[in-house]
């Protein structure tokens, strides 16, 4: 009998902490989610801030960038020209939506708790 009672608190406790995570955080973003185009902008100036600076940094740069895109390769492909080689800012497209949740980031009902 007392494992029945235990059983039946643990589910119905799990269930009211599933639904308090879904108030809190309608949209399903909790602390361990992360907007990826935050991600991909903030890697996009570190890398142009590398590029500007020294050649072994662009050296290094370019090998470990590849070795993770490429599967652990061992050599990057040879640097060729393209459209925005003189270019020294080069902004990356983004969609009316992904601008607008650029400036304007979801918070939580939480966020301003202390």
């Amino acid at each position: 009998m007392i494992h029945y009672i235990a059983t039946k608190l643990r589910v119905c406790s799990s269930s009211f902490v599933k639904v308090a995570e879904t108030l809190v955080n309608p949209m399903g973003e909790n602390d361990e989610d992360i907007d990826i185009n935050e991600v991909i902008d903030f890697n996009w100036k570190l890398r142009r801030w590398l590029w500007s600076s020294t050649t072994s940094r662009k050296a290094n740069l370019m090998t470990t960038g590849w070795c993770i895109v490429d599967g652990m390769k061992t050599s990057a492909p040879a640097i060729v020209r393209d459209f925005h080689w003189e270019q020294s800012v080069i902004e990356l497209p983004h969609t009316q939506e992904s601008k607008r949740l650029a400036s304007r980031p979801f918070r939580g009902s939480t966020y301003n708790i202390k």
